[in-house]
């Protein structure tokens, strides 16, 4: 499964210099769709956790779960790890 970048998320998280990644739950339809977006564990700030909930509820996944060559919905576990890649 591909999701969009969400690397501007990863430095707002380095500015607000968090230490903890929020870990989220949502469901994964077969058309790619995100519902149901809940923070699990939080990252401490709450609204940092709010923004990625934001993110997770516009975006589309590229390629969803599959079984069998076919898509399906499925329950996700998303650790929200921050990373920032450094221009050259």
């Amino acid at each position: 499964m591909l999701a969009p970048s969400s690397e501007p998320y990863g430095r707002l998280g380095i500015q607000l210099r968090l230490t903890e990644a929020p870990v989220l739950v949502y469901i994964l339809d077969a058309s790619g769709s995100i519902h149901n977006v809940a923070v699990v564990e939080s990252s401490g700030n709450k609204q940092y956790d709010a923004a990625i909930v934001e993110y997770l509820h516009r975006i589309k996944w590229r390629q969803p779960a599959r079984l069998d060559g076919r898509p399906i919905t499925v329950l996700a576990y998303f650790r929200y790890v921050f990373k920032v890649s450094r221009a050259s």
